[in-house]
């Protein structure tokens, strides 16, 4: 940013607000949630609540976002029991690959020693180049850390899900689409916690209130008891099948956010009768992932769950068959034998027009087989 030019003027929502008329109930119940499970988080999020709706400091949205990445890294492990393997030091490790580099004698723009041919623009692969093994061994561990590192959010979100609600394992890939929204949601804040040269005046108040929301939102329905959230998804049916419209982004986003359990997800999709949610709800990364077979108490048999996904599909079918029809051309395949044919059968059952026929195809086949 240029020092001389005017700093960005604030927003509407800066500055101090009355006192207290930050905390609903929800806010209230998920404080005092924390407070029994997480004492040091809880105080984390009530600074957080207090700097965005009572009197926000300077540095107030870096703050926020430090708070919002703090809870996102250590609740599931608070939940689930195990332990942290902590952040990964970038400038202590490559502190340490600098030293082994330069004793090396491997200069920063120095030349390398290649083994084999000189290099060319012809042949399948460049020369290779000769560094010392425990150089190598050093670049290959913090390679393997950042893996390891990159993947620990989602896999540490999934934990908190199972943690809090056990069951929650056999529905893991089913949930997927909400371990993406939180990992998106907080990210935003992640990409905000160290001082880039921004200052508060030029981050946008209404993206900040929107995600520390729906921040709250996910932690809201994992905290709280199964029917409390399906009360809230009932608001959400009620408004979304009152219109056959398209969800805005902010409902799509907010019924997302509740659907942190399986049953959750089988509540809103037996319930859903508004077609114009199947493609946002695709775009959101549903109808991807099929439950898992799911063996009876002696191992010997499995059972392979109907999606609840394939049941909506079928509704919509009856309902609005062009629409599923279009759909289907650029939807990935519904996936396991018992929801494909569920699935195929309403087709059938909703064919309405000579758009959306099979050409005489079986009625059983997987829709990626069906002539388009």
């Amino acid at each position: 940013m240029n020092p001389e030019e005017p700093l960005p003027s604030p927003g509407p929502n800066v500055g101090a607000r009355p006192p207290g008329s930050c905390w609903t109930p929800e806010r209230l119940e998920l404080k005092a949630w924390l407070d029994r499970n997480a004492p040091s988080l809880a105080e984390l999020y009530e600074g957080a609540v207090c700097l965005l709706f009572e009197h926000r400091l300077a540095g107030y949205t870096r703050l926020i976002a430090h708070i919002v990445r703090e809870i996102r890294n250590r609740l599931p492990f608070v939940i689930s029991g195990s332990s942290s393997s902590g952040r990964l030091e970038y400038p202590d490790r490559l502190s340490e690959i600098t030293e082994q580099w330069r004793k090396a004698n491997l200069d920063v723009g120095s030349s390398f020693q290649s083994l084999g041919a000189t290099p060319s623009s012809v042949g399948p692969s460049p020369p290779a180049v000769a560094i010392p093994l425990d150089l190598f061994r050093l670049l290959e561990k913090l390679i393997t850390d950042h893996e390891v590192t990159s993947e620990k959010a989602a896999d540490a979100f999934a934990r908190l899900l199972v943690g809090r609600k056990p069951e929650n394992q056999k529905f893991i890939k089913t949930l997927q689409p909400v371990i993406s929204q939180w990992l998106h949601v907080t990210g935003w804040f992640v990409s905000k916690a160290h001082d880039s040269g921004r200052v508060d005046a030029a981050i946008d108040n209404r993206e900040l209130l929107k995600n520390f929301e729906l921040f709250e939102t996910t932690l809201f329905a994992i905290v709280r008891q199964f029917f409390a959230t399906t009360a809230e998804l009932d608001q959400i049916l009620k408004e979304a099948n009152s219109s056959c419209v398209r969800p805005t982004s902010e409902q799509l986003q907010d019924a997302v956010g509740r659907l942190v359990h399986g049953e959750h997800h089988r509540y809103f999709f037996d319930r859903l009768e508004n077609p114009e949610w199947l493609v946002p709800l695709t775009e959101k990364g549903f109808f991807k992932s099929p439950p898992l077979p799911m063996p009876d108490e002696s191992g010997a048999t499995v059972a392979l769950p109907v999606r609840p996904e394939s049941r909506y599909l079928a509704r919509m079918a009856k309902l609005a068959p062009e629409k599923v029809t279009s759909w289907r051309k650029n939807a990935s395949p519904v996936s396991n034998q018992k929801s494909r044919t569920r699935f195929s059968i309403g087709f059938r059952k909703g064919r309405m027009s000579s758009s959306t026929k099979l050409d005489g195809r079986n009625s059983t086949a997987p829709p990626q087989q069906m002539k388009k």
